[in-house]
């Protein structure tokens, strides 16, 4: 990592309703309050991350408002794929699907 990832923005769009934004950080990827995640939870997504999704939401950190399903307060991930799936309501490549605002995925930005 270099030292500008700290203040590298993320952006992430998908499917049923998925727009979060994210910061790039030493200890992961900070889900920013009010981006929206998927409403439907796809059957292969991993029990794991599934868990984890229902323990946001019991916690309040992620709540259901009118017809979204929001982040009510930012969260920190301890990696980007985790951040991606949870997002996206189905098993990702964070790497791939998180993007800086030049559109290059954070894979094409960590290599560089």
């Amino acid at each position: 990592m270099n030292d500008n990832q700290e203040e590298t923005i993320l952006f992430l769009r998908g499917p049923n309703g998925a727009d979060a934004i994210g910061r790039l950080t030493g200890n992961g990827v900070l889900v920013l309050q009010n981006s929206r995640i998927a409403t439907t939870v796809d059957p292969s997504l991993p029990a794991h991350l599934f868990d984890l999704r229902d323990k946001l939401i019991r916690e309040e950190i992620i709540a259901k408002k009118d017809d979204l399903v929001i982040f009510d307060l930012e969260y920190l991930f301890p990696d980007p794929s985790t951040a991606a799936a949870i997002v996206l309501g189905r098993e990702a490549d964070g790497l791939k699907t998180w993007k800086t605002g030049d559109g290059k995925s954070l894979g094409n930005e960590t290599a560089s």
